[in-house]
């Protein structure tokens, strides 16, 4: 009978020692196999429910030959319930028969930084690199460790890395906290308030994505919880980069709205603003007709039409529609944008007196405009007196 090492350090020396002895490599661990094995575990895990992903588990193991690789989901499982001795428990069993599983080293891993055993982990984490973890994540807890031990070059380093590869999520905030925290103590303010205002955005999203898809799985058909994962989806590529994958899903999320509620105004609004930014002109166009026959004040696709009007070589259209749209405007945001819609139209065709007059108003409903706007109306003012 073999005798397990009391410690998952101890697992790691004893290893090596029969590496040393026979020099044969420790073989990786694929887990995929198990993962198609066992979906019922694993549709348990990714929907939040641990504790009926280790009942299941429980009775894969009353089954003929179980799957190998078990103990790793019931760590996932055990880690999920909150349960991190009974998890590292798990974990250690796993290695003590599948040494190469590198997820099981990373995930036992991320339980030893959690409990300060900084050594252990580091090991921990090696071994998981070594052995095909999630380098993603591997960079987020290689962070977290050096984080820990005061390393922050290291730390800054690693969470950089890990938001090479995942700039939306919660553990996104997570690295930008981090970034922020290591920027103050070097004294550089700007960023670090750059990082914590992203930190703080991307928590918020994460919230309100949480809250919306706890919604959709209540009721798949709720209308406004599909309209706000487009709408959160839509945030984050206009604000953080304008990632492609991001308008995908914001469209596709607005698709779905549409498919429920055909003349929802919003969702046609903003499905037409992503594929004018693909360059599908026509179709957005189409999109914004439609919200104009459904709301014919809408603002937004009023001034969208004039602009793609403008585009078309129409100014006598466009012009049309930016009057229209400075009528519908709901807020001064609104009428400000119409205003100098208009203006700049107006300047264009050399109608000079009427454009400083939409120039003036705009500035009077948004008077903190830039500098170069403020020169450019004391220019045309010039002109229209003299």
């Amino acid at each position: 009978m073999s005798v397990r090492p009391s410690s998952p350090i101890a697992l790691l020396l004893a290893l090596a020692l029969c590496a040393c002895g026979d020099e044969r490599p420790v073989e990786t661990f694929d887990p995929g196999p198990v993962e198609a094995a066992i979906p019922e575990v694993v549709s348990a895990l990714a929907d939040g429910r641990p504790d009926q992903a280790l009942e299941l588990i429980a009775a894969r193991r009353r089954q003929p030959d179980p799957p190998e690789g078990l103990d790793l989901f019931e760590g996932m499982a055990l880690i999920d319930a909150g349960r991190p001795a009974e998890a590292e428990a798990a974990l250690a069993r796993e290695l003590d028969a599948r040494p190469g599983n590198g997820q099981a080293h990373m995930l036992l891993a991320e339980q030893l930084i959690v409990a300060g055993r900084l050594d252990e982990a580091r090991a921990h984490l090696e071994q998981a690199g070594a052995h095909g973890a999630d380098p993603v994540y591997l960079a987020l807890l290689r962070g977290r460790l050096a984080l820990d031990t005061d390393d922050d070059e290291t730390a800054k380093r690693a969470f950089r890395d890990f938001l090479q590869g995942d700039r939306y999520s919660a553990r996104a905030a997570e690295a930008h906290h981090a970034l922020a925290q290591i920027a103050e103590r070097e004294g550089d303010q700007d960023s670090a308030a750059s990082h914590r205002r992203t930190s703080e955005h991307l928590e918020q999203v994460a919230q309100f994505l949480n809250l919306y898809r706890e919604r959709l799985e209540a009721d798949p058909a709720d209308v406004d919880a599909t309209l706000g994962v487009g709408m959160i989806y839509l945030d984050l590529f206009v604000n953080m980069g304008g990632e492609a994958q991001m308008s995908k899903q914001a469209a596709a999320a607005f698709r779905a709205v549409l498919g429920r509620d055909p003349q929802n105004v919003k969702a046609l609004f903003n499905l037409g603003f992503l594929r004018s930014i693909e360059g599908r002109f026509e179709e957005a166009e189409h999109d914004w007709e439609r919200v104009i026959a459904i709301d014919p004040g809408h603002s937004g696709s009023l001034l969208n039409l004039g602009r793609l009007a403008l585009r078309n070589g129409a100014q006598s259209a466009a012009e049309g529609r930016f009057r229209e749209a400075l009528d519908g405007a709901d807020d001064d945001d609104e009428r400000s944008q119409a205003h100098l819609e208009l203006a700049t139209l107006l300047e264009q065709q050399g109608r000079l007196a009427e454009a400083l007059e939409h120039f003036e108003a705009a500035l009077t409903l948004r008077p903190g405009a830039p500098q170069d706007v403020l020169d450019h109306v004391a220019q045309l003012r010039a002109q229209v007196s003299g």
